[in-house]
């Protein structure tokens, strides 16, 4: 028998043999990346790829975020301020979020950033950057978390302004609403758990179906129309900075907050089934369909 032949039949027969595993013995994947980091899962994994594509868009909520903030950009770098701001702010939140992406599916932990420092630092920094970014985190959802509930009281006051013209909006009003609105939260992720998932598909249903509600009466209904010159050329700045660098680094604002919050998903991989891959993909889509939008 030639040699070939007999290397081939023996190949043959150990990926036979090779092929009749136990699958009882092979562990949870998603448990076994989070026991190599010395962890272990505390919550029950009831997201899967769409419950959790939902959370990763609706959670950014670009195209309704953006009609409140975009007053920034509009006085510091007019049209072209507020256009190319965002496309800026849209490929840069790409860039970053695809870096986290790749870390969450090497180190699935709901720690997120604070232990991927741990990790990848210095060992003789890796305490004190690990414990800044951790203490970051925290604060920075912590102020995200309080702004969504903010702009969700005021948009309340304003829709009860534009059906009651008599209505008069006041600080305490908007206070109210506020925790009105932490309290329902709350109360609802802490009692119903479960629910969840499935609420994350109906919050992605009317996001989209919003989305094209908004954009048809504003493109087709709109009494007056720009030019395409102002809409790419019109550069303004209307807060008096002598430089309109200045002017449109100000202006960004309005390009950054609508993609806050792209790093929720990583901070869910613990109630993700077989997250190192869902969550990685969730998070880029998330960022590449509200850009997109």
């Amino acid at each position: 028998m030639p040699f070939s032949s007999i290397t081939k039949s023996a190949a043959n027969d150990r990926f036979k043999a090779e092929s009749i595993v136990d699958t009882s013995e092979i562990p949870n994947s998603d448990d076994w990346a989070i026991e190599q980091q010395g962890k272990k899962r505390q919550l029950k994994r009831c997201f899967g790829f769409w419950s959790m594509l939902g959370f990763a868009v609706v959670n950014l909520s670009t195209w309704s975020a953006i009609l409140y903030v975009n007053s920034y950009a509009l006085v510091n770098g007019g049209p072209v301020g507020l256009l190319y701001g965002f496309i800026f702010c849209f490929a840069g939140s790409m860039a970053t979020c695809a870096s986290l992406a790749e870390l969450v599916s090497m180190a699935p932990t709901s720690g997120g950033q604070y232990h991927w420092v741990a990790i990848l630092a210095p060992p003789q920094y890796r305490n004190f950057l690990s414990w800044i970014t951790g203490w970051l985190s925290v604060l920075g959802w912590q102020a995200f978390c309080a702004s969504c509930f903010y702009l969700t009281a005021t948009f309340t006051q304003a829709i009860v302004v534009l059906n009651h013209p008599t209505y008069v909006p006041t600080s305490w009003r908007s206070t109210l609403l506020f925790y009105g609105f932490l309290a329902v939260s709350l109360l609802f992720i802490t009692f119903t758990p479960k629910l969840l998932p499935k609420a994350e598909l109906v919050a992605l249903a009317i996001y989209l179906l919003g989305y094209v509600a908004l954009l048809v009466p504003l493109i087709y209904l709109s009494p007056t129309k720009n030019s395409p010159s102002f809409v790419f050329t019109d550069f303004e700045s209307l807060n008096g900075w002598k430089s309109d660098g200045a002017a449109w680094l100000i202006g960004l604002l309005s390009g950054i907050f609508p993609f806050m919050g792209y790093d929720g998903p990583c901070h869910m991989v613990e109630e993700v089934r077989n997250a190192t891959i869902v969550v990685p993909w969730c998070m880029v889509s998330g960022v590449l369909i509200n850009g997109l939008l």
